[in-house]
Parts: C-alpha cells; sequence; structure tokens
C-alpha cells in the first residue's frame, strides 16, 4: 500500500505546515484550506511534485474523503506556480499535469501487482502477510490494505476528478479497456471490481459522453465477463463480482 511518506522530504521546507492543513481539511472549510495551500512558497518543480504526493497519499489513504480530496485539487490547479521543463521533458511541470501523472504511475502499479495479488487471494494467503502486519489496523481506521482495496480507492479518485473535469472521457476509456481486457482474455476479480468501482461513481456522467454505442459495447463486455466460466464449467467470477457486475449493467441497461 502507499506509503504517506514525501519522496523528496528533505528539500520541502513546508511539509509540516501542508500535513497539519490536509488533516484538517473538511467539506465546509475546503475555501479556507485552498487559500492557504496556495501560499505554500514552491521553490522549483521537486517541491510542486512533493506537495502533490502528499495531497495524493491523503486521497488514497482515507477513501472516505476522496470527493473532498478532488475539490481541493481541483481548486488548487489554478492557484500553484508551473515550472519550467526539467530534464528531457518538454512540457511545464503543473499541478494538474503532475497530479495526472500520478494517477496514471499508480494505476499502472496496481493492475501490474493486481495478478500477484489474486494469485495469493486465490491460494488462501492474505495480501498483507507477513509483509505487512499493520493491515488490521488500517482496515480498522477505513485505509485501504490490499492491491483490491488500493485500486478501489485509486478509482474512486479518478472518478471524481473526472467529474470536475480534470480527466476526459477517452482517458476514462482507455482505462476501462485496461481493466477489462479484450474478449479472448478475461481479467482477474480485483480488475473488474476496480471497473465497477470506477462506473459506480461516474457511471450516469460517462454514459452520457461515451454514447449509445460505445455505451452498448461496454455492456455487452459486461455481460461477457458475468457470464464467464472457467475450465470445470463454474462461474468464472466470485459471486460478489457477479453481484457488482449486475449493478452496473442495471444502471445502463435496466430491462
Amino acid at each position: 500500500p502507499i506509503e504517506l511518506t514525501l519522496v523528496v522530504v528533505s528539500t520541502f521546507g513546508e511539509e509540516h505546515r501542508v500535513r497539519c492543513l490536509l488533516d484538517e481539511v473538511r467539506a465546509e472549510n475546503i475555501e479556507a484550506i485552498a487559500r492557504q495551500l496556495s501560499l505554500v512558497d514552491f521553490r522549483g518543480a521537486e517541491e510542486l511534485e512533493a506537495f502533490v504526493e502528499l495531497l495524493f497519499a491523503k486521497a488514497i489513504a482515507e477513501p472516505s474523503g476522496s470527493e473532498t480530496c478532488a475539490d481541493l485539487m481541483d481548486r488548487l490547479r489554478t492557484k500553484c506556480p508551473e515550472f519550467p521543463p526539467v530534464g528531457e521533458d518538454t512540457k511545464p511541470a503543473s499541478f494538474a499535469r503532475l497530479l495526472l501523472n500520478r494517477c496514471q504511475e499508480e494505476f499502472e502499479r496496481l493492475t501490474e501487482s493486481s495478478e500477484d495479488s489474486f494469485q495469493m487471494q486465490e491460494d488462501g494467503h492474505k495480501e498483507d502477510e507477513p509483509q505487512n502486519p499493520s493491515a488490521d489496523d488500517r482496515r480498522l481506521c477505513g485505509q485501504p490494505s490490499t492491491c483490491s482495496d488500493e485500486l478501489r480507492a485509486c478509482m474512486r479518485l479518478i472518478g471524481n476528478l473526472f467529474l470536475r473535469k480534470m480527466l476526459r472521457a477517452k482517458v476514462i476509456g482507455r482505462i476501462m479497456d485496461d481493466l477489462l481486457g479484450v474478449a479472448d482474455k478475461k481479467p482477474n476479480d480485483i480488475m473488474v471490481d476496480g471497473a465497477c468501482e470506477l462506473l459506480q461513481h461516474i457511471g450516469a456522467v460517462l454514459h452520457t459522453m461515451l454514447g449509445q454505442s460505445r455505451s452498448g459495447r461496454l455492456c455487452a463486455r459486461f455481460r461477457c465477463l458475468k457470464q464467464a466460466e472457467d475450465d470445470t464449467g463454474c462461474a468464472f467470477y466470485s459471486e460478489r463480482i457477479r453481484s457488482r457486475i449486475q449493478c452496473q449493467l442495471d444502471q445502463w441497461a435496466p430491462a
């Protein structure tokens, strides 16, 4: 699971101040917190990236506050400075660009590790043992404790950013393609669960933006996965995943 520490702590002198403000953020004081965070003195792109990492980490670690975090990010994207391109990069380092890059990195990390995590579940092992004995503590606090939890938290944040027009519909379409796979390959439970989590938060809006044809193809893919069987003729997906798929079908293509 994501570590709540900065990659470049030593260069970001205002880390403690930012952490304190993030600890206080609520829906009712978000404007005040955004104003205070906009006064942070960034000395370069590296510090802005460290700042983005703190906000991203909070959104992933506290999924129930994802909407509030996304509101805060939406306000900060126009308040933070841009810095010139670094190294081979040709685009300025802006808050929005660094945030979206971080979302992409986390999505790629989680989808790549989902197969190993799913196999551990299939073998009857907990994802967090023995590497992370504090998993139960995080569950009690509502924090992600498994790859599946983290992917759902990531999808929730991505969905909230999409609803605030920080991500385009075609990006969401590519994410769905990555999660649900192609016709001749079945994605694992964790990937399908992530897709359902994303659609749970943005389905109605995305349906309108994608149009009838693309929405129809997505529904067809979900139906195919729901009916998928393993080599023994049993359902390929767990009952919980099939139920989540059906909820999306009911939302997108009601009988």
